[in-house]
């Protein structure tokens, strides 16, 4: 009767190690495994990973056996190992020293969805700091203004009203512009295309952008783009941003055309100051900026139009000669796929 009792819990608690969630395997010295879940066969695919078989290595990363032989050393306890694999997928992996046993234990998890969440919320406080500042710091301004006289002339008055009503609109939309960007990111919600004219959108972003000066514009009014309209917003202001920041007198141009039956491009080039092959190859790293630590804001505004693109299926690339000028290309879905 004791032998059936301890027959039947052992049976019960390899069905209840069979339904977690984790990949759990028990293996010998040799590298043999004795036991495998459904979780960690899934994991494992599209490798095979049977009782009775030698562990298989999926990850060229972090070798699987060398974790092994770290469970069978005298002394060993618990290690914990992240491996990011080439596929852009993290796995959290926990092996238990075998002590006296003939059998050590590897718990292994599937943390892409944690570490991506994680991931943007990091960016999301990077990306508002930034972001935020600029209309904050006109609003401050324009409210100082106000404080110290302005509001006794009517025309200075309405003046500093309408900056700070504008600036008020510019913060909503980059709010929701971040928020749509860190959910898409951390794959909690996507984002929510829609058919949009895009010579509209280039002008509701040059007004973003504050950009005060004539800038030649090349798109033709019937030229349409299927993307979340925030966030392509948000990554074309951004563009501009930085091609009035370099442009000689902040003068720089636009155009736009369908260069395939699916895509749309759209070239913002200015004639600045240019960047050396070195400074364009960093200039899509967060906190780095194309022309060094003097240069103005905080290395923040490319990123986030980069990873905006991204988002919606768009690709941003840059080209750019010393002393001549930089040209940024944003390919977009046209709004033809939509129709498909």
């Amino acid at each position: 009767m004791i032998h059936a009792a301890r027959e039947a819990e052992f049976e019960q608690l390899k069905t209840v190690i069979d339904r977690l969630p984790d990949g759990i395997v028990t293996i010998t010295r040799e590298y043999e495994v004795v036991h495998a879940n459904t979780a960690a066969r899934r994991l494992f695919h599209p490798a095979h990973l049977q009782v009775g078989d030698p562990l298989p290595e999926v990850w060229d990363e972090v070798p699987l056996t060398k974790l092994v032989d770290r469970l069978f050393r005298r002394g060993a306890g618990t290690i914990v190992e992240e491996i990011r694999s080439s596929s852009h997928r993290v796995y959290s992996v926990t092996g238990i020293g075998a002590g006296r046993a003939a059998t050590a234990v590897l718990m292994l998890e599937d943390a892409t969805a944690r570490d991506r969440r994680a991931t943007a919320q990091r960016e999301f406080v990077s990306n508002a700091a930034h972001e935020l500042l600029t209309p904050l710091t006109g609003i401050v301004g324009a409210a100082h203004v106000l404080e110290s006289g302005g509001k006794i002339v009517p025309e200075t008055r309405d003046r500093f009203i309408a900056h700070i009503a504008r600036e008020c609109d510019r913060l909503a939309r980059i709010a929701r512009a971040l928020l749509v960007l860190a959910r898409a990111r951390s794959g909690e919600e996507p984002p929510r295309p829609e058919i949009v004219s895009l010579r509209p959108l280039i002008d509701d972003a040059l007004e973003a952008a504050g950009v005060e000066h004539d800038v030649r514009v090349d798109c033709p009014s019937s030229l349409r783009v299927f993307v979340d309209r925030d966030l392509t917003a948000q990554a074309l202001t951004n563009l501009m941003s930085n091609a009035r920041r370099h442009a000689v007198n902040g003068s720089f141009a636009i155009s736009a055309e369908e260069i395939e039956e699916r895509r749309v491009e759209v070239q913002i080039v200015d004639h600045g100051i240019g960047m050396f092959p070195e400074q364009l190859d960093r200039l899509q790293r967060r906190f780095a900026t194309g022309t060094g630590r003097d240069s103005a804001g905080f290395g923040l505004g490319i990123s986030i139009a980069a990873q905006a693109l991204e988002t919606i299926g768009g690709t941003l690339s840059f080209d750019s000669t010393p002393r001549k000028g930089t040209r940024a290309r944003i390919e977009l879905p046209s709004a033809r796929f939509a129709r498909r």
